[in-house]
């Protein structure tokens, strides 16, 4: 859903419509110019002999379909994979290559734009992807929604073509907005599990998360689970700093957790 809120933002709180520059691009750029060449098959033959030519092979030009929002990623990757094919069909002088999206193919402004949205969504797609997947854990969660964060923020600032659409989803309040999308990604048994790792026990969180994440214990469990996660943090006393169990396992968690199952009876839950 990062993609909707970026390309297709919807209204704000107070039902205006959010425009943004990335989605206009996106829907009158690389859309537009892949929906022309699947409605004119004479174009779409000039072009992939122009693909032959010049990178000696066919490469297929990607759609997006609504309800997959990855799609956005295979068809700019697309584009980009034919860009000098693309290129080389907007040069043809034949009177019969006359689709109105060859303007666009010769502009240098237009390739920057395509390449900015690509460098924008790629790694999004790709973490998204790695949170879908059945093998994803849960301490990943928060971590990948960190590199996402640093993400945002280094598009964010000036020096590419959409840093303004960026900087204005970063600051968007409420719904629709970064923080808004963060909030419902990463619950706090997410940080638990991140925290539940030795290596990150002394990982930088924020003071609300850190709450969060102790009434998530008192709540699902009782506050015995919160004293034994306070002495865990502090290494106090079955987790004192002195048990020889941190030296030798705090590299393998599993093997952590295990040990201490005869001691804490939460910690396996």
């Amino acid at each position: 859903m990062i993609f909707k809120d970026i390309l297709k933002p919807g209204v704000d709180a107070n039902k205006v419509p959010i425009h943004t520059e990335i989605g206009q691009f996106f829907t009158e750029g690389p859309n537009a110019v892949v929906t022309a060449f699947s409605k004119a098959s004479k174009q779409l033959a000039y072009l992939r002999n122009c693909m032959v030519k010049s990178i000696g092979k066919v490469v297929a030009l990607i759609a997006t379909v609504p309800t997959r929002w990855g799609t956005q990623v295979s068809q700019c990757a697309s584009l980009l994979k034919c860009e000098i094919p693309l290129k080389a069909y907007a040069e043809l002088s034949h009177p019969d290559v006359k689709l109105s999206v060859k303007d666009d193919l010769k502009s240098d402004i237009w390739w920057q734009k395509l390449h900015a949205t690509h460098l924008i969504l790629q790694p999004i797609h790709e973490r998204q992807k790695m949170s879908e997947s059945n093998r994803s854990f849960l301490y990943k969660v928060y971590p990948r929604w960190i590199e996402l964060s640093a993400h945002i923020d280094k598009f964010a600032e000036e020096g590419n073509p959409f840093w303004k659409d960026i900087l204005a989803y970063k600051n968007r309040k409420g719904l629709g907005g970064w923080d808004d999308r963060k909030s419902k990604q990463v619950l706090p048994i997410h940080i638990l599990a991140y925290l539940l790792l030795p290596e990150n026990r002394k990982a930088v969180i924020t003071t609300i998360q850190i709450k969060e994440v102790e009434e998530y214990l008192i709540k699902r469990l009782d506050i015995d689970a919160y004293r034994h996660w306070v002495q865990y943090l502090n290494q106090q006393c079955p987790f004192s700093i002195a048990n020889p169990i941190w030296k030798q396992l705090s590299s393998d968690p599993i093997s952590f957790w295990n040990m201490m199952v005869c001691i804490l009876p939460y910690s396996n839950k």
